[in-house]
């Protein structure tokens, strides 16, 4: 099955330093996706939490996307806290380069609607050469870049990106998504 490649705007998190799974929800639940959507780019877009959009034989319509929810996003924050699993004064290091006019834009929305989440962003706009030479490192807490990927097969963008000791997320492992990228090799 050939597919268009589609090129997204990805959000990563260095989970090496975003430890808490509850503070990476919180930071999507706080920001009014739809709404950025809408106004940075016209409603031309889809929302996905994830490598898989509808365009892709793997898509799975039942998979929903984490809801825009302020309120949870804040409780959420708010829990870590209170366990001791997140401290409220931690500035999350944001990067996004200076050439994606729309990543540029969106985060200045980002780091208004986290603060309300109680989430501390200090957005630093890096031309695109340091911002693929930080990805991944402990200089950086999360990342926003535009990343093109053909929807039929995510193998290698998957495997690469989010589940390899030295991915852009810091490291993230998990054997049950390595099994099931795993058997999309398999004829």
């Amino acid at each position: 099955v050939w597919t268009e490649p589609v090129t997204n705007e990805m959000t990563f998190f260095n989970t090496k330093k975003v430890t808490d799974a509850r503070v990476r929800k919180a930071f999507v639940e706080a920001i009014d996706r739809n709404t950025i959507l809408s106004s940075l780019l016209g409603g031309h877009g889809e929302i996905t939490d994830g490598f898989v959009m509808s365009g892709s034989p793997l898509y799975d319509s039942s998979k929903g996307t984490i809801p825009y929810d302020p309120q949870d996003a804040k409780k959420l924050v708010d829990e870590a806290v209170s366990d001791g699993k997140w401290d409220s004064s931690t500035e999350l290091q944001y990067y996004v380069s200076s050439s994606d006019d729309f990543a540029v834009k969106a985060s200045q929305i980002i780091q208004q609607e986290l603060a309300q989440a109680g989430i501390k962003v200090k957005i630093n706009t890096v031309d695109f050469a340091t911002l693929m030479s930080v990805a991944g490192t402990d200089d950086v807490d999360v990342f926003s870049v535009q990343y093109t990927i053909t929807p039929a097969d995510f193998y290698a963008d998957e495997n690469s990106l989010v589940n390899a000791e030295e991915s852009w997320t810091g490291g993230y492992q998990n054997p049950d998504v390595a099994k099931a990228l795993a058997a999309t090799q398999t004829a």
